[in-house]
């Protein structure tokens, strides 16, 4: 049976930070890939 301590695994944000692979979707890539273009960009 699932248990209430399921949900907080299957949060958007759990789900969105398990995908840290470069390219993914985490916070963190998504910030890098800004940093990236704003360097490209020379901003």
């Amino acid at each position: 049976m699932i248990g209430d301590d399921v949900y907080p695994i299957l949060s958007l944000q759990s789900c969105l930070d398990k995908r840290a692979a470069k390219g993914g979707v985490s916070p963190q890539q998504v910030a890098q890939a800004i940093d990236d273009a704003r360097a490209r960009l020379a901003l």
